[in-house]
This record gives structure tokens, sequence and C-alpha cells, in this order.
């Protein structure tokens, strides 16, 4: 089974300073080699000061004995940024040592935090059947379309997500002729709400980005229709069945994102599509 690993930072660095230089690496003393060989594939879960705020999946792991005090390196992907009191951690796995140190918990501790995180994901999807709900009942406003400051995001059970404005994605679809943008043949049923042909709204930036991009996300020009099956397609289908997809989308909307200041190149949207899981877009 997928095993948890516990990785601290100590006191020196900071969250900010993790961010900045260690999202895809962190090395580690000689004084754990033993334990490493167990961690590849791991799910590393990153503390400082009474609090996991990042878990990531450990890809690989190698030896840089050029670096005489740290000489082991492990990289990983799909880091998630979080916040969660290390003590629910603790609670969680029913352990009581406070694991100051890189430590690879048992079988036992390790299911329990992944249900633990399982259960965290269902709520995101059932905050995405919620706002898709609200959309398809809002009402049509009419909403600039202009650059915006990003709201601040919120804070549901350790997860950190971005509010987001069902009149404006409303608005969006609305302009979309209730079509699904990657082939408007796709008709999917008669919305009981809405009386139009059902389709979802999805972030073709996702919000997974906003932290780095100085504008506001959730705009009308950042929204795009699908048919429910293109936009599961657009989250879980592999990349190079969507790549063209995303090209064609991004041809689409290239105008208006520059509008609202989200101008991104094409290659970095590829890129965001590649590292990142769409759960909740």
């Amino acid at each position: 089974m997928t095993k948890i690993i516990l990785q601290p930072i100590n006191n020196k660095n900071s969250i900010d300073n993790f961010k900045e230089k260690n999202s895809e690496r962190w090395a580690e003393k000689n004084d754990y080699r033993k334990l490493w060989e167990k961690s590849e594939g791991a799910i590393v879960l990153f503390t400082h000061e009474a609090v996991v705020f990042a878990k990531a999946t450990i890809a690989f792991i190698e030896d840089n004995s050029r670096n005489s005090k740290y000489p082991l390196n492990y990289y990983y992907n799909d880091i998630e940024f979080i916040d969660i009191p290390f003590s629910k951690i603790r609670e969680i796995a029913n352990f009581s040592d406070p694991y100051r140190k890189y430590t690879v918990l048992e079988e036992k501790p390790s299911q329990n935090i992944l249900d633990y995180f399982e259960l965290l994901e269902q709520t995101i999807y059932k905050r995405d059947e919620d706002y898709q709900r609200d959309i398809d009942r809002a009402k049509i406003l009419n909403i600039k379309d202009e650059p915006e400051i990003p709201n601040k995001p919120k804070k549901k059970k350790g997860k950190f997500y971005y509010p987001r404005n069902k009149n404006r994605a409303k608005l969006a679809l609305s302009r979309a002729n209730y079509k699904c943008e990657i082939d408007s043949s796709h008709s999917t049923f008669i919305s009981k709400s809405s009386q139009e042909n059902y389709v979802e709204a999805h972030h073709l930036i996702p919000f997974q980005v906003q932290n780095d991009i100085d504008y506001n996300l959730d705009v009308t020009h950042n929204i795009i229709s699908l048919c429910p099956n293109c936009h599961r397609k657009i989250h879980f289908a592999l990349f190079e069945d969507k790549k063209e997809i995303l090209r064609t989308l991004y041809n689409k909307h290239i105008m208006g994102l520059e509008q609202v200041h989200l101008d991104i190149g094409l290659d970095s949207l590829y890129s965001i599509y590649i590292d990142f899981n769409l759960p909740n877009e």
C-alpha cells in the first residue's frame, strides 16, 4: 500500500522559503538513508510549527554525494499546499510521538491518513456539484469584463479554495449558447432549472494557480462551457488526449483572456494541465 512520510522542515526555514526553493525537491542528511530506500512512491506530508502545510508524491530518489551535508535528494509530483493541524494527523493516525524527524509511518496509520484525505477530496467534489447546481439555477446578470484583483481564499477542513461566482459562470454559459465548446453537437438533456441544454462551467486557467497569478481567474473570459463528459475528460484524460482540446479552447479565448490580463502562453497552459490534478474546477 502507499506509505505516508512525515517530513518536518526546521525553524531555519519558512513555508514561503519552501515554496520558493523546494517546491520540486527536498534534500536530507545521510542519517535517513535506510528510511529513504523505502520512500519512493510514498506520499510525503511536510510539517512546520505544528501544521501540515503541503503533501506530495515522491517520484524518485537520488544520491547527491557532491553535497556532503545533505547527500540525499528526493523529487516529488502533485504537490498541494494545505493547512491541517499536525494534532489532527496525530489523532487520525493514533500516535503520540511528535515526530520531529523524517519518519515512515506503518501501514495502519498510513491507511488512516489516506482515508482522511479521500474524505477531504469527496468534500471538494461535493462543493463542485453544488456550484454546478447553483449555476444552473442562477440568473444572468450584466457583468463587466475587466481585470480584477483576486478574492482571498477561504479554508474549510484544512483545504484552501477560492470562492466562485455563479452569476459569472451563468453568463459564460449563456454566451456559449449552452453548447459544449469542445464540440457543439454534444447534447445532454434539458435542464429543469434553466430550460436549456445542460452544460457545466470549467475555468480554463484553473484555480490551483491563482496564487501565482496577479489577476482574478473567476472572470467570464476564463470560464468555458462543457458537456459533463468533456468536463470529466479535461480533468482526467491523459494529457496527450486533451492537448489538442486545450489548444482549441486557448485560441478561442485568448483575446478575452488578454482583455482581463490573463494572457499566459499556450505552453504555460499545457504545463498547468500536466502538473496538476483538477478535482474542483
